[in-house]
């Protein structure tokens, strides 16, 4: 292609497309292998890096449409650019502008607006419009042949320039070296390309550009090509197609690879021919050698080619004849199986790369008929812009804030206050009407008292900062400490000395901060360490909060944060010379905070809190040791309302019928499909109580004998062939976690024989044994019973994992009402009506040391307390396998469902739950129950509408009803502020 900069070019596509063979199947994810990877600019803690490309005008569009439009939006971890070694243009883009029909490419404009960002560049080295002699991959090699003898000093001169051009960046550089190596519209010999490689990172080490990281990447084209030529090794399913093309371990830190297409290729980009091998099953064969030789995996390029996100069509990419789709199936058909695909391979994907372009408005990529034609020259791409569909838009960026991305955190929380009123739990939602005296002044205060370094895990304030650059004191009563610093133009910084990050490093930061700027108006808060130019750690884009004293609180993502004792600095970037912003408080969040022994928090006491030490088991307990919160239950819908609060649920809860063998509906099926493409944990009720196998009509009676004869049935073997759905499901999708319910709110009544009840636990060791014999080790086995019941049903330490439990409205002493009918759950006299909470009794000691009953209210059911320290007993993990908002409030005329007041006092009693510490109905002593539940499944649905939630404009149950609720966290808000307490407080893995 000469000077061009196309991410590919092909203009002999036609002649590339000649042979049709049939297409291979669409392969599940890889299961992650355990070998480590290493190489240079890897992100910390097992981070992904994620990259937005690729040219200058998309970028500046990304950040005007997205970025400065929602301070909440996660900022790229890195942008992706073209230049080229190709006379008489090389280097073109990097100290000039150029646009050859695909974008302008202008680095100087690009790193300008991204502060901090890493650069991915895609390195063109081919001669293809000149007749494909590979001239530059010679001359930078070196061979001496006699048409570059004289040119290899002018390429060689160019390399070190373009290097030290990185290396003055101080940026971190993944350079994709002759990108698409084995794509045939590059005309590479592998053998040229291999040589010129090696010098190039030769080079890059000679001048001490040890940010600047290789990186070898694959078209992972799926068409066998130039089959009469095999030397050419364009046949991608030879066996040693990678070996024949790989430079070596010592040259190579990276190893990458494009990906347009996944397991769904076929539904739209290939439906117009076929594949030589399937583009999962090709992609796999990169991560297997890339595991293989202990190297990270870049995504370098990645797009929904064929799609139009703005008009909402799909298209084969080798015929454009676009048909209407939806948001949601452009969704499903390609972003899910993307995003799905990396965190199913997390351990080996480390950098991801995906063009939010719009290609149809680039010359190089519009299309017209069949590719390789005049008209279509490059294959028919669409439009990928996230931005031109809400859908889309809203999704993709639920999905960067994952904790797994780099900068993948931007969510805004209200920010607490000081309270008015004695609530042990549920932080007051802050003043919008502050009274005079929190009015601050512009006079400054003394100056900081520096040297002392500060707790960086507490509240750091700003005005003990050791050094202010153009930034002075204000008086604030409304502030944390009563002042806070104001950045008064912009470059304005606080640099704090002498803090000891500990280690490992801190993952995130938290800002709490005020600006009379407009909501509208954009600003960046820097976090550099060393100096105010030292390395970014963070550059949140912000917007203003309309007034010096109305706050948010801000958490972001740490890239690459120092460990031990360090200087950190906040830099205020604006436009203007104006005042920027005043900032209260920085805290950093992350386990390296053991070195500076950090205060408990003031919401929770030292003993009440949950400890943060893992299960003993590995085989009970997840991950970090740390709480999970999953979305239940049914339909995607409750994980999308959640994930709008959270900065992303665990996982979700969906149900699978023996009787039909299958899920209960699709709604269950896609909703767990998406959870497993993530990888996340997946709640599956396997259940036979409510429609038993053969079970054809009749009263409850009649369904409930026909359920324990099935229950019987199913410990003899019976009924095996009903599992195979879920087994195969499970099979596909080794990275996630399943969480088998057998059979949920087990009962006497539903599944037992006998008094011994032997049905049931030898059906649950049977399914256990069925499901265990087949899959890997991410299935958890689940005992869910009634509260009442839960000793007569145990099926064994051997062979349960967690214990569940249901908490709706009696298991934390709350009321329902039922058509004007109150029931409290337990008798009228153990009941208090005015406080809403149970009576009863406990053993203690008189002064004589004899047992005395001392009567107490509670705010939790006894049975659920026993069967806590039953579960601890066991040593069991307890997931709260149901838990939501029931009809507490009777009001027949209020057809809203919702509940402000109850809600709010429902969930501070659900978080007292998982922090108890005290006496147990009717036996003495006191219990630590704190660190017994460790999951919890909150049914984020509106009830009014059925078990699913989904509002088809008839309410599925009477108003002032049992179930007439509607429990979406998204509209409370003194309710949703405690969920999101309670998720600080007792150490879940998701944070609002």
């Amino acid at each position: 292609m000469g000077s061009s900069l196309p991410r590919r070019g092909r203009a002999a596509l036609g002649a590339i497309l000649a042979a049709t063979l049939a297409a291979a199947g669409a392969l599940a994810f890889a299961p992650a292998a355990g070998a480590a990877v290493s190489g240079r600019n890897l992100p910390a803690d097992g981070k992904i890096r994620f990259f937005m490309g690729q040219d200058s005008t998309t970028l500046a569009e990304y950040k005007s449409a997205v970025l400065d439009t929602d301070a909440t939006a996660p900022r790229p971890g890195g942008v992706t650019l073209y230049t080229n070694i190709v006379f008489p243009d090389a280097l073109a883009g990097v100290n000039s502008g150029v646009d050859y029909g695909s974008g302008l490419v202008d680095f100087n404009a690009t790193l300008g607006q991204y502060p901090g960002a890493a650069l991915a560049v895609g390195l063109y080295l081919s001669d293809t419009k000149t007749g494909c002699y590979n001239q530059p991959l010679r001359a930078i090699a070196g061979t001496g042949d006699a048409d570059v003898v004289t040119l290899t000093p002018q390429y060689r001169a160019k390399v070190d320039e373009l290097i030290t051009w990185f290396k003055n960046t101080g940026r971190e550089v993944f350079l994709r070296i002759g990108y698409e190596f084995d794509g045939p519209w590059n005309c590479y010999s592998a053998g040229f390309y291999k040589q010129a490689f090696r010098y190039i990172k030769g080079r890059i080490d000679a001048l001490g550009a040890s940010k600047v990281a290789t990186v070898w990447q694959s078209a992972a084209w799926p068409l066998n090509e130039h089959t009469d030529h095999p030397e050419w090794n364009y046949v991608v399913t030879a066996a040693n197609h990678y070996d024949v093309w790989y430079p070596g371990d010592d040259v190579v830190d990276w190893v990458g690879m494009s990906a347009f297409y996944g397991s769904t290729y076929a539904a739209y980009q290939w439906s117009c021919r076929g594949v030589d091998t399937s583009p999962r099953a090709l992609q796999d064969r990169v991560l297997t050698f890339a595991r293989g030789h202990g190297k990270p995996v870049m995504i370098a390029e990645s797009s929904p080619q064929g799609f139009t996100t703005g008009t909402r069509t799909a298209s084969c990419i080798l015929n454009k004849a676009p048909q209407s789709v939806t948001a949601d199936q452009i969704w499903n058909t390609w972003y899910a199986d993307f995003f799905g695909y990396i965190a199913a391979n997390a351990d080996v994907i480390r950098a991801v790369a995906y063009i939010n372009t719009h290609w149809d408005a680039q010359t190089m990529w519009q299309c017209s008929g069949s590719a390789g034609t005049a008209g279509c020259a490059n294959g028919y791409w669409g439009d990928s812009r996230i931005q031109a569909d809400p859908t889309i838009k809203s999704r993709f960026l639920t999905e960067l804030r994952h904790a797994r991305y780099v900068n993948g955190t931007g969510t805004y929380s209200p920010p607490p206050t000081p309270s008015t009123g004695p609530s042990p739990s549920a932080q007051p939602s802050p003043s919008t009407q502050p009274s005079p005296s929190a009015s601050p002044t512009a006079s400054p205060s003394p100056s900081p008292s520096g040297g002392t370094g500060g707790n960086p895990y507490g509240q750091l304030q700003a005005e003990s900062a050791n050094a202010l650059n153009q930034a002075s004191i204000v008086s604030d009563a409304a502030a944390s400490g009563g002042a806070k610093v104001r950045a008064n133009t912009g470059g304005a910084s606080l640099t704090f000395t002498n803090l000891n990050l500990g280690s490992p490093a801190p993952t995130q930061i938290k800002l709490r901060y005020s600006s009379q700027r407009p909501t509208n108006s954009a600003f960046t808060i820097e976090v550099r360490s060393g100096s105010a130019t030292g390395p970014v750690l963070a550059s949140p884009g912000v917007l203003g909060t309309g007034s010096w004293t109305t706050y948010q609180d801000l958490t972001y993502n740490l890239s690459n944060a120092p460990t031990g004792t360090t200087t950190i600095v906040i830099v205020f970037r604006s436009n203007d010379s104006s005042p920027v912003a005043d900032l209260d408080y920085v805290t950093f969040v992350g386990t390296g905070g053991s070195a500076t022994n950090p205060p408990p928090s003031p919401s929770t006491s030292p003993t009440a809190g949950p400890s943060a030490s893992p299960s003993p088991s590995p085989t009970t307990t997840p991950g970090t040791g740390r709480r999970l919160m999953l979305a239940g239950q049914s339909t995607a819908g409750s994980y999308q309302d959640m994930d709008s609060v959270v900065d992303t649920p665990d996982g979700g809860s969906v149900y699978y019928e023996v009787k039909s063998g299958t899920w209960v509906n699709t709604n269950h099926r896609d909703y767990a499909t998406q959870l497993a493409q993530r990888g996340q944990v997946i709640q599956v009720g396997v259940s036979w109580k409510d429609n038993p196998p053969g079970f054809t009509g009749g009263d409850e009676n009649t369904k409930a004998a026909r359920s324990r004869a099935v229950t019987q049935e199913l410990a003899n073997g019976q009924h095996a062939a009903q599992f195979t759905n879920l087994i195969n499901f499970i099979k596909a999708y080794p990275a996630a976690t399943f969480q088998l319910r057998i059979d949920y709110e087990v009962s006497s009544f539903y599944h037992c024989t006998d008094a011994s009840c032997a049905s049931y636990k030898n059906a649950f060791a049977r399914i256990r044994q069925l499901i265990a014999g087949q899959v890997g080790n991410n299935v958890r086995y689940q005992y869910h019973p009634v509260r009442g019941e839960y000793e007569q049903l145990y099926p064994g330490d051997a062979v349960t994992d967690w214990i569940g439990v249901s908490i709706f409205a009696h298991e934390l002493c709350m009321p329902i009402h039922d058509n004007g009918y109150l029931y409290n759950g337990t008798p009228p006299a153990n009941y208090d009506v005015t406080t809403s909470q149970c009576r009863n009794a406990y053993l203690a000691k008189d002064a004589y040391g004899n047992d005395t009953a001392v009567w107490k209210s509670w705010d939790h059911d006894g049975n659920v307390l026993k069967m806590m320290k039953f579960a601890k007993d066991h040593g069991k993990p307890m997931i709260v396998s149901e838990s939501g908002m029931m009809n507490f409030t009777a009001d027949g005329s209020d057809t809203s469902g919702l509940e402000p007041v109850a809600g709010d006092r429902w969930m501070q009693r659900l978080s007292s739950l998982l922090a108890y510490n005290g006496p147990i109905p009717n036996q003495s002593g006191t219990y630590d129950l704190s660190n017994v539940i460790k999951a919890v499944v909150y049914i984020n649905l509106d009830f009014r509408y059925g078990w699913d939630g989904i509002a088809d404009g008839t309410f599925d149950f009477p108003v002032n009803s049992t179930w007439f609720a509607d429990g979406r966290l998204t509209r409370y808000t003194a309710a949703r502020s405690t969920f999101c307490t309670m998720l600080a407080t007792r150490d879940f893995h998701s944070r609002c």
